[in-house]
């Protein structure tokens, strides 16, 4: 199974796929030790973040009846 492109995401849009605020985004960074540079994540970053985290689960998945 090929690994999709990961590309840049604002930390809001990143929040919303873990379906947190982004206030508990920056609290998960802060206790992984993960710090970003301003702007956009980068892809790079993304990774590691989905290494730590896992890979959040779809919410198109979750809201199938």
């Amino acid at each position: 199974m090929e690994t999709p492109e990961i590309k840049a995401k604002t930390r809001s849009e990143l929040a919303n796929e873990y379906c947190i605020c982004v206030r508990t985004l920056y609290r998960w960074l802060k206790s992984a030790n993960i710090n970003l540079s301003k702007g956009l994540i980068k892809p790079k970053d993304l990774q590691r973040i989905y290494t730590i985290f896992g890979r959040p689960i779809r919410k198109d998945f979750l809201n199938k009846s």
